[in-house]
């Protein structure tokens, strides 16, 4: 008991000293972080309303909200610098290279424009949240590609090296109908009357946008 007690004060004494760091949006971290604080949430949601620590419900209701809101600008960052670097790159490689990179280009904007959908409801649940109210529909998150004709039937296979069709295999990869509908769940449950759902981002396997070869630091920036 003496060790345990020992143990807990130690552990105490690290914490205090060593403060925990915020997670960088968008990371790993800061998506575990995230479901980390919706579990929490839920549990005490689950609990008879007599039995409900109704302050540490909306402490974990508005910090959730800021993870989430977080997340969901950085996804919309990565994508729209994604779709800003395709725009601009030029590939020379394969008699296919100019289609892939509009077709990547055009997965990008459509990412970036869903994910501007996910902040716009997210920041108005966090100030529904902040507000102890209900929230509105401030946007219905859905993912929309719209390709022009000449996208929407690939080259011939031959005329396509194996990078330009990694890069659009893996561009192609857009959320699933499942994550979009999970999105906008955790976009509108800020309620009080029970269980939220676990935070899910839509997962993308998408390469990394190539440097633009003409840009502006403010548009870097951007």
């Amino acid at each position: 008991m003496a060790a345990q007690s020992w143990a807990e004060w130690l552990s105490g004494l690290v914490s205090g000293l060593w403060p925990r760091l915020t997670p960088q949006p968008g990371s790993h971290e800061a998506r575990l972080e995230e479901m980390r604080v919706s579990a929490l949430l839920d549990k005490e949601l689950r609990k008879p309303a007599g039995q409900r620590d109704e302050e540490l419900v909306h402490k974990l209701r508005v910090e959730r909200r800021k993870l989430g809101l977080a997340n969901a600008q950085a996804s919309r960052r990565v994508n729209k610098y994604g779709a800003y670097a395709w725009d601009r790159h030029t590939r020379t490689c394969c008699g296919a290279a100019q289609w892939a990179t509009q077709r990547i280009a055009a997965s990008y904007h459509a990412l970036a424009d869903f994910y501007e959908q996910v902040v716009q409801q997210m920041a108005e649940d966090l100030a529904a949240a902040e507000a102890r109210r209900q929230p509105i529909i401030a946007a219905q998150p859905t993912l929309h590609l719209e390709l022009p004709e000449a996208l929407q039937q690939p080259p011939p296979r031959l005329d396509m090296c194996s990078e330009c069709a990694k890069f659009v295999q893996q561009g192609q990869r857009p959320p699933s109908q499942q994550q979009q509908r999970q999105q906008q769940h955790d976009c509108g449950g800020s309620g009080g009357g029970g269980a939220e759902g676990s935070p899910t981002t839509p997962k993308q396997q998408q390469p990394s946008p190539p440097p633009p070869q003409h840009s502006s630091s403010d548009e870097e920036q951007r």
